[in-house]
């Protein structure tokens, strides 16, 4: 009952009501089958204890893969656009990108060695399943997710047309590192964040509000790249 209450109570109405294509809660359930049985936070919690001084900065949760999809769908995207994960965990957002819109290239960038072998393993189960079901096209969107072992400070991302960070946990040191990377995007590039904010000298900021995620629910901003900006007069907030 005292859940359902906050849902009425932080659920725009909009959303509330928003009811998804059959297609769309046919992938929506697919995905929530293929991770059921995943236990991505447990094996987070002991992959990052081999990073002792930045453990906070691996403390996992994710986007809700309908809360994603309701997002993107706000959004006018470019055909064939080119989506990045910075923290991609387990896989589960890039699968419900691949699934759920035209891409050109989806892409994760994940440090945990641990995470991104959960993240492939369930790319190769997902294949499999549509393969089997000789549903070609899924296949193929499926095929255009790559995901990195390496580092989201330093990982090129000029080529994004959209971003998608979980930002809610990382330390204000890694987060001003982050921006900075943010900072070779291409103007009109989206970004969406979770709990931080971006400067406004250099990002517009179009869509703000509480969302689900699988902890709770958390402030969720997207910001879209301005074409010109003082890089001298940058400001902002953790």
């Amino acid at each position: 009952m005292i859940i359902r209450t906050l849902k009425k109570l932080f659920l725009p109405k909009t959303e509330k009501s928003l009811q998804f294509d059959t297609v769309t809660h046919f992938n929506l359930k697919f995905i929530q089958q293929l991770y059921a049985f995943c236990d991505t936070e447990n094996i987070a919690a002991r992959a990052r204890k081999d990073y002792l001084h930045e453990q906070d900065n691996f403390i996992y949760g994710s986007i809700l893969p309908h809360t994603l999809c309701q997002l993107l769908q706000a959004l006018p995207l470019p055909a064939n656009f080119i989506f990045f994960d910075l923290g991609s965990g387990d896989g589960k957002t890039l699968i419900t990108v691949a699934l759920n819109f035209t891409c050109k290239k989806i892409i994760g960038i994940e440090r945990l060695p641990a995470l991104c072998s959960i993240a492939q393993m369930q790319l190769v189960r997902a294949r499999n399943r549509f393969k089997l079901l000789q549903d070609e096209q899924r296949v193929a969107q499926l095929a255009k997710i790559r995901v990195n072992e390496a580092d989201i400070r330093d990982t090129d991302i000029a080529c994004a047309d959209v971003v998608f960070i979980n930002a809610t946990c990382f330390s204000y040191a890694l987060w001003l590192e982050v921006v900075k990377n943010l900072s070779s995007l291409n103007p009109l590039t989206y970004i969406i964040v979770t709990s931080k904010q971006l400067p406004l000298t250099q990002f517009q900021l179009i869509q703000e509000g509480l969302k689900p995620m699988s902890w709770g629910f958390v402030t969720v901003r997207i910001y879209q790249k301005l074409e010109n900006y003082d890089i001298h007069h940058e400001k902002f907030s953790n």
